[in-house]
């Protein structure tokens, strides 16, 4: 789905079969995300419980650098007289000093890691989103390219539909360059959920949420702020899947679709 000409392709299919390709291609992200967020809570649960295990480990290897750094030639320079250092234990505390520190920065490098991660299993996602709704109905996203220009060569050696979808794939194409906010912005604006839609249960869409989380994880990668304040990393884990599964849903509902059997088997397979 992310090559160009093949999208194309793909829009100019039959309408049973496009419809086909819609729903397979949503399918296969529906088991994809639910995978990749479990790996991630995984992750996020167990790393942090492994650090802490090896503190002690940590902590006996650290002495040793702080050991072999003492041993060293003209080592007196930095420490001091090295009998007296160590006779006062000043060796342990540093060492322990620093193995802490890496313990403390080994748990908030995984929450870090662990939200990206996350991010960007959504990030992607509602970019696939946003593909299987116009694979769905082309028609739908057209006012968003009626207004482009036409050369005269093309308007000759191509038809209206063919012209029409060479652009909507071209826009739909470059959705994933917009912000997250955006595609969903343009996704509601597609589908038009309304009152009618429930929803899932124990969700409600929140583009205030999906926009700090945006930030957020703009902060971590290119701040480093790798501290983040969250109350629960599950939490946020969650609010990010259900948040695809919120639009698969929908664009299953607005065009009167359901999971796509042959995707649905082909992940039974490979889970059995």
């Amino acid at each position: 789905m992310r090559d160009a000409a093949n999208f194309r392709k793909q829009l100019a299919l039959t309408e049973e079969l496009r419809r086909d390709h819609g729903t397979y291609v949503l399918t296969k992200e529906f088991f994809n995300v639910q995978a990749q967020c479990s790996r991630i809570r995984g992750y996020a649960e167990v790393t942090p419980e492994a650090v802490a295990a090896a503190a002690e480990a940590i902590r006996r290897k650290q002495l040793q650098i702080t050991e072999w750094l003492l041993d060293m030639p003209d080592s007196e320079r930095y420490f001091g007289d090295k009998a007296a250092f160590r006779a006062a234990g000043k060796h342990i505390t540093i060492a322990n000093a620093v193995a802490n520190n890496k313990i403390a920065d080994a748990a908030m490098f995984t929450r870090a890691s662990a939200f990206v991660f996350a991010h960007s299993v959504l990030d992607a996602s509602i970019t696939t989103a946003c593909e299987a709704a116009a694979l769905l109905k082309p028609e739908d996203w057209v006012s968003y390219v009626e207004k482009q220009q036409v050369s005269v060569r093309d308007m000759q050696s191509r038809s209206p539909q063919e012209l029409t979808f060479d652009r909507v794939a071209t826009f739909v194409r470059q959705l994933s360059r917009e912000s997250i906010v955006k595609r969903i912005e343009r996704l509601l604006s597609v589908l038009k959920p309304g009152q009618d839609y429930e929803g899932l249960k124990d969700y409600r869409l929140n583009l205030e949420v999906i926009d700090d989380y945006d930030r957020t994880r703009q902060d971590i990668i290119h701040k480093a702020k790798f501290d983040i304040q969250l109350e629960r990393m599950e939490d946020a884990i969650t609010y990010m899947e259900k948040s695809f599964l919120y639009f698969t849903f929908l664009i299953l509902w607005r065009h009167g679709e359901a999971l796509n059997t042959r995707a649905w088997n082909e992940a039974l397979k490979i889970s059995t």
